[in-house]
């Protein structure tokens, strides 16, 4: 690569880490994926800086192309990243559903409430 080409991508993970810095900083996204996309983009600067990082990785995934291999972990990446946010959605839809039904259960017994009340105050 060109020098060019590393000053380049020097600033794009300077700006990819202070994104993700002031994403976590500003609460809206989790310091767990935060930490997980710093570490993913810090793992990937290094390998592009290191070009026989990736040759190294690919030859222990018995892949011959760097290209391939490159393309193989940001493959992997997302979709860890995929079903972890799957996991998160799923967890996040049983308390939405059990917030509906105690909320639910609530109104109930304020109208049940409500109605003694309506009934006992027309007796007297």
């Amino acid at each position: 690569m060109t020098l060019r080409s590393y000053v380049l991508l020097i600033f794009f993970i300077i700006f990819l880490w202070s994104f993700i810095l002031k994403k976590i900083y500003k609460k809206e996204i989790s310091e767990t994926s935060g930490v997980i996309w710093i570490l993913f983009t810090t793992f990937i600067s290094v390998l592009i800086f290191i070009p026989k990082g990736i040759d190294l990785i690919g030859n222990l995934m018995g892949v011959y192309y760097a290209p391939t291999a490159f393309l193989g972990l940001i493959l992997a990446f997302s979709l860890f990243q995929n079903i972890r946010l799957m996991v998160q959605s799923y967890k996040l839809r049983k308390q939405v559903i059990t917030l509906v039904q105690k909320v639910a259960l609530i109104e109930q017994k304020i109208s049940d409430n409500n109605y003694e009340k309506n009934n006992t105050s027309d007796n007297n």
